[in-house]
């Protein structure tokens, strides 16, 4: 089975091993943290966000997976530590689970030929959730492969190519993937959306059946959603929280439940009227409920929108190109193939794939254009249109090539796929040195911070989980939005053009160390991270401009002398030199001593 890689995922040295995904560290300090709890679940990490802690919105089914594969799995190094072997193989283990389920899934709503090709394409087509990049102990790729199985588990129903049994094992994993990261909400509205307009698109004789096996895939979708949200918040049955699974999430359930569970009971009548009051219903609901949801949880969500899509790379839009927001078509072709840019023509072919029934090419053609527009406004959730992606450019191919016989048509189009496939492998199957160098500055970082005394890290939110885990030290800010308040606080410090204002935050988080980063990209996006900071810098003509306020900040001072201030004492300097677009070439990190009784 082809993989994509991208980046090393791990490395060994001396200390042991060194993962180079942000939230792999972080996965591993949480199990770890939770090891040392006796019945609290979930807990606050004080560690996290110090002084006053943290707790992540990341939900146990990965922490299972980690430690059922961590008991199997070889070591992967003689000095590696509980749960690295685990983490470390459950990225190439979920992914042949992923692929494989694909395989038999679109396999069994394409047949063998396209269905195959279909595996392939999925398997090449992007890495930036980490489902097949070796060595991501990442829940994302456990939420990837439950969205597989329920998104394709539920066209295979529609296209009439199972029954009960598929439609409820498809709502399971739907509903699983909502506990795993709700994230899935997305998608599970467009299932949503895919049932409903498969059953109004089908014919009068074929209705009954969808209306019957859409309910089954909204049970599977609720029971498990409501598991889920039992075991996260033990006591807290009421608990609603848009970020993680609870009422919340069980309520999107509700909508598909209301509009089949009515239809089913009108079938025997059927009459457009009822299908339409059916559907109001379940549209109100839908409607009233995410309106009183978005008043009630608005604030926090705004600003985790506002921090995550101006500052995390993996929230930029797909056309857009890092720090400049300039239109790009690079990453959507890197990610998807070249197939990418006949996508549109083979979607409106795929209307015309009679091997398929009306209400699935419906269904499939209502995902891809909603996981698209999804993965056009965040980088990250491209992933979802990988499902029907494939499905899409195969299947419409087949249509546009009215030639032949249906099974030389399948052929041909799996062979060229392949050919395509196989000239894009350059792009698939490649290194990454510069995020190599990157790993190993921030390797050398914690291994100077270890042994200092203890204290709280003030450092920038990327490299929170590898201090936090890496070097036994409490931080500030880590990479998590629940950790909001500390990545502002890191921020307004690094910011700062008033001392005063610099050393209160350094007073009130209680912090011993301070991390100055040689990169100023953070510049460039505090102000629309950030409500409270003016703009400090702008991209022009392909370089960054910076303002009077940024060469006022404590940041610029520091950087162009180390010794400004004398409450910060240098202790250490990084060999790795700081090369940002050929701007400020000193050290990628020096760490300094706060003394603020100086």
């Amino acid at each position: 089975m082809l993989v994509r890689t991208g980046d090393p995922a791990f490395a060994v040295d001396a200390d042991g091993v060194a993962f180079h995904d942000n939230d792999t560290v972080r996965r591993l300090a949480r199990i770890e943290f939770l090891d040392g709890r006796s019945g609290e679940y979930p807990a606050p990490n004080p560690r996290d966000g110090h002084p006053e802690g943290s707790i992540l919105h990341w939900t146990l089914p990965m922490d299972w997976v980690i430690r059922a594969l961590d008991r199997v799995a070889p070591s992967i190094a003689e000095n590696a530590r509980p749960f690295e072997s685990g983490a470390a193989v459950s990225g190439p283990v979920l992914a042949a689970i992923c692929e494989v389920l694909f395989a038999l899934l679109a396999a069994r709503f394409l047949g063998v030929r396209l269905g195959l090709a279909a595996a392939a394409l999925h398997a090449l087509s992007t890495s930036w959730i980490g489902g097949s990049r070796l060595g991501i102990g990442d829940h994302q790729v456990l939420q990837h492969t439950a969205l597989v199985a329920g998104v394709l588990g539920t066209l295979a129903v529609l296209a009439g190519r199972g029954e009960r049994v598929l439609a409820v094992a498809a709502g399971c994993a739907l509903g699983f993937a909502l506990w795993v990261s709700t994230e899935s909400m997305a998608a599970l509205v467009l299932v949503e959306a895919a049932v409903a307009i498969a059953i109004f698109t089908a014919s009068r004789d074929e209705r009954p059946r969808l209306v019957r096996l859409g309910a089954w895939i909204a049970i599977g979708a609720f029971a498990v959603t409501v598991l889920g949200h039992a075991i996260e918040n033990p006591g807290r049955f009421s608990a609603f929280e848009w970020d993680r699974v609870s009422l919340f999430q069980v309520a999107l359930v509700v909508p598909l439940l209301v509009f089949c569970g009515l239809q089913w009971r009108w079938t025997a009548v059927m009459s457009p009227s009822r299908a339409v009051v059916a559907t109001l219903l379940g549209v109100a609901i839908a409607v009233l409920f995410l309106s009183s949801a978005l008043r009630y949880q608005g604030a926090s969500l705004s600003a985790a929108n506002a921090w995550t899509q101006s500052s995390v790379a993996e929230y930029l839009p797909l056309f857009a190109a890092p720090y400049s927001g300039e239109l790009t078509f690079t990453t959507a072709q890197r990610m998807l193939s070249v197939w990418v840019w006949v996508a549109p023509a083979c979607a409106i072919g795929l209307l015309f794939y009679r091997a398929l029934p009306l209400g699935a090419r419906m269904a499939v053609f209502l995902l891809a254009v909603g996981f698209f527009a999804l993965g056009v406004l965040e980088l990250k959730l491209v992933h979802l249109f990988t499902i029907v992606y494939p499905i899409v450019v195969l299947a419409g191919t087949c249509a546009i090539l009215a030639v032949g016989s249906r099974e030389k048509r399948e052929t041909w189009v799996a062979a060229i796929a392949l050919v395509v496939f196989a000239l894009n492998l350059n792009q698939v199957f490649r290194a990454d040195p510069v995020g190599d160098e990157a790993r190993l500055a921030r390797r050398e970082l914690v291994r100077a911070l270890a042994p200092l005394e203890d204290g709280c890290v003030l450092a920038g939110w990327e490299l929170g989980a590898h201090v936090l885990r890496d070097a036994g030290k409490p931080v500030v800010a880590s990479g998590y939005h629940r950790n909001l308040p500390g990545i502002r606080d890191a921020t307004l410090f690094l910011t700062a053009t008033d001392d005063a204002a610099a050393r209160e935050i350094a007073a009130r988080r209680r912090v011993r160390w301070f991390v100055l980063p040689g990169n100023p990209a953070f510049l460039l996006f505090a102000g629309s991270a950030f409500g409270e900071i003016e703009p400090l810098a702008a991209w022009e003509d392909g370089a960054p401009r910076f303002t009077d306020e940024a060469r006022a900040s404590l940041w610029w001072r520091l950087t162009h002398d180390p010794l400004a201030l004398p409450w910060l004492r240098l202790v250490w300097e990084s060999p790795h030199r700081a090369s940002w677009f050929g701007t400020f070439g000193g050290p990628r990190h020096r760490v300094y001593e706060v003394i603020l009784d100086r």
